[in-house]
């Protein structure tokens, strides 16, 4: 994995290595970003095992069998 250093450096470089302006006084915080996006904490939620066949569930759904309005 790429450092917060290594992230802000590319990200400088992509944008053609600016000397100021706004990209040049947020690269610092994208780059912090971006690195914990690639290494999240151990405070983040455990992902919910996928059932099989199926792709991998954030959470579970509940199903609505009828309609809650009445005409």
């Amino acid at each position: 994995m790429a450092t917060v250093n290594d992230i802000k450096t590319t990200i400088l470089k992509v944008a053609g290595n600016p000397v100021s302006g706004p990209i040049r006084a947020l690269a610092g915080e994208m780059a912090e970003a971006i690195f914990e996006l690639d290494n999240p904490s151990a405070d983040t939620p455990k992902k919910v095992k996928p059932i099989r066949g199926t792709i991998q569930q954030v959470e579970k759904e509940t199903r609505i069998m009828g309609a809650v309005e009445q005409r």
